[in-house]
């Protein structure tokens, strides 16, 4: 018997086994842990592994193994293991079937596809499977975020905050200080395919939405796009321009190309308005607040440090900044930075993956921490009602296993494809649902060299509209877009080089 490829064992603990209806069952808040058997191990070395995972003394605490396999679908038997014959049985049980799984909800729920590869193919580069065998360790990716500054400066100035609410910003601006679980996001990257831009889940794929972006955040998405002419300055040069919109003049050591340290905005934010504020001293802060935000959360980069001085130029007018469509730039800038971070090489993630979070606990319950306070009427952008304190004692938090387990085995019951009601959005302010129009257009998301094609017509569930196959619209130079940057193209203007 050839038992000659590993083999993954999910062990559950610490709940109740149940029988009822002629099938074995368990408590679903059990513990859970993914490991590897690699090889035909002894029943002695199991149970080692199984001490070694519990982290319990084995002086304290006596085991009993019940291994459960599939009969028929929903159906389930157990083997107690308590030697080698045991084991021998379920490896007859392996051998048997190579798809063999112990559970039916998928014939090989780890398995990292592509089994079709008409879209996905499988000699792209990918994290998931890279893990699967054994190229990659399990790390996690490190999101890069240097939003701090910003919540610490709160509350905001009234006529400052004027000004950040012209900008098209408020919503965003009022969601307080979240924490990312890069744990959760490390999960999900590995359920991310770069062709499809969309997570494929066991119920289906899903994805991130134009929606999601206007209500959870309250971005205009709608407008002439996030981009222009990307001019290269000097240090003096950027220098001047902080001087002129910002109200301060950056030491040199302060500025890295065309980032900033975030630092000395925070001191900038530091000092107080006089008494005798003008109009332009409050439309420099205002300029302060919106560069850490959009540095900081909505399009932050691998430095965690430093925020790009490329958005300066565009808030230089906030009469007028509002009207950019801000929301796409974001969900385009979203999908560039989970497309590189399936990467097996990489270790980070940057830009607004806070986002990604919200959309989460929106959509999937079984994954997202326990409320402490009451659902609320909430006056600003929806995601802000996650502003709140967790009850995070039987909440999944910042173990990769765990969250991989959990949409391993998600079911079309622990899914909710419309977190957003009529009635709901009906109650929301008018910047929140105003691109309502576009949310299922299918058409290119553009930010500066970003390009990024959004394909709504794939995941119709979304929008409470019947799923048929999609065609391939937008994909096939999907390859090509992805290889665009801004290395080595100073001064060019995208706006231009897009269009052609």
């Amino acid at each position: 018997m050839a038992f000659d490829r590993p083999r993954r064992i999910l062990l559950y603990w610490g709940g109740e086994i149940t029988y009822e209806g002629g099938t074995m069952s368990y408590r679903p808040m059990m513990s859970k842990k993914l490991f590897r058997i690699n090889q035909r191990i002894s029943f002695v070395e199991l149970v080692d592994k199984i001490y070694e995972f519990m982290e319990v003394d084995r002086e304290q605490m006596k085991l009993n193994i019940v291994y459960r396999h599939i009969v028929s679908r929903g159906v389930y038997s157990d083997i107690t293991l308590t030697d080698d014959d045991g084991m021998e049985g379920i490896f007859d049980l392996f051998d048997a079937d190579p798809n063999f799984c112990a559970d039916d909800q998928t014939a090989e729920l780890v398995h990292p596809g592509p089994y079709v590869h008409d879209i996905i193919s499988p000699m792209t580069p990918h994290r998931a499977r890279s893990i699967f065998y054994d190229l990659i360790d399990d790390s996690t990716l490190q999101v890069k975020r240097c939003d701090g500054t910003f919540w610490d400066h709160m509350p905001i100035p009234t006529r400052v905050w004027h000004y950040i609410c012209l900008a098209g910003f408020e919503g965003v601006a009022s969601l307080g200080r979240i924490s990312v679980d890069h744990a959760l996001i490390t999960s999900l990257v590995e359920r991310w395919r770069p062709e499809t831009h969309s997570f494929h889940l066991p119920i289906g794929e899903a994805t991130i939405t134009l929606q999601d972006v206007e209500v959870l955040w309250g971005l205009h998405i709608d407008g002439p796009p996030v981009t222009g002419r990307d001019t290269t300055h000097s240090a003096d040069a950027w220098s001047q321009l902080c001087m002129e919109l910002l109200g301060f003049m950056p030491a040199r050591s302060d500025i890295d190309g065309g980032r900033l340290k975030v630092g000395c905005l925070s001191a900038a934010l530091d000092r107080l308005l006089p008494d005798d504020v003008t109009d332009d001293m409050c439309r420099q802060m205002a300029r302060t607040y919106l560069l850490v935000l959009i540095g900081g959360i909505l399009f932050s980069d691998n430095s965690g440090n430093k925020v790009p001085l490329l958005y300066l130029q565009l808030l230089r007018d906030l009469e007028t900044v509002g009207r950019y469509s801000w929301g796409s730039a974001v969900l385009g800038t979203l999908y560039r930075s989970f497309c590189n971070a399936t990467s097996p090489t990489a270790r980070t993630i940057c830009g607004p993956v806070l986002l990604v979070q919200l959309w989460t606990w929106e959509r999937m319950p079984t994954l997202r921490p326990i409320r402490l306070e009451p659902a609320q009427e909430h006056h600003g952008a929806y995601g802000s009602r996650w502003d709140v304190g967790f009850d995070l004692r039987n909440a999944p938090r910042h173990v990769l296993s765990v969250f991989r387990d959990q949409l391993h085995i998600l079911r079309p019951n622990e899914f909710i494809w419309q977190p957003f009601s009529d009635e709901l959005l009906d109650m929301l302010p008018h910047y929140c649902t105003a691109g309502r129009d576009i949310w299922r257009a299918v058409t290119y998301l553009i930010c500066w060299e970003i390009v990024e094609c959004y394909l709504p017509h794939r995941i119709m569930r979304q929008f409470g509209l019947h799923q048929p196959i999609p065609d391939q619209r937008l994909i096939g130079n999907q390859a090509a877009l992805h290889l665009t940057d801004r290395r080595g193209r100073a001064n060019t203007d995208w706006e231009l080089t897009h269009r052609q």
